[in-house]
């Protein structure tokens, strides 16, 4: 809940914010890769094969990438306030991997 300013605005700046750093953001986010790694070990054993998945906030795809590996033919859509980071993404997910949109 905000109390001060207008939530749109937050959401604009954040997505200004980590807009203008995604190029480099994965070469300074290695302890969102440590997570990312650590929830995939906790969801092997409880996500199916071709499941569908709904990824929120999935910057430039430190989870994604681990998830595509572990549901195979499965429907994946990401979102995110960036445009840019799901720019880096899309460049460097293996789009063939998974349904991803």
């Amino acid at each position: 809940m905000f109390i001060f300013g207008d939530e749109r605005d937050y959401n604009k700046d954040m997505s200004l914010q980590f807009g203008a750093n995604a190029k480099t953001y994965n070469d300074a986010s290695d302890v969102q890769k440590c997570i990312a790694l650590y929830l995939v070990q906790m969801m092997k054993k409880r996500i199916p094969q071709r499941a569908k998945v709904y990824e929120i906030g999935a910057g430039t795809g430190h989870l994604t990438r681990q998830l595509v590996g572990l549901i195979g033919d499965g429907r994946y859509t990401v979102n995110d306030l960036s445009d840019e980071m799901l720019t880096v993404l899309w460049d460097e997910l293996d789009m063939e991997r998974a349904a991803v949109e």
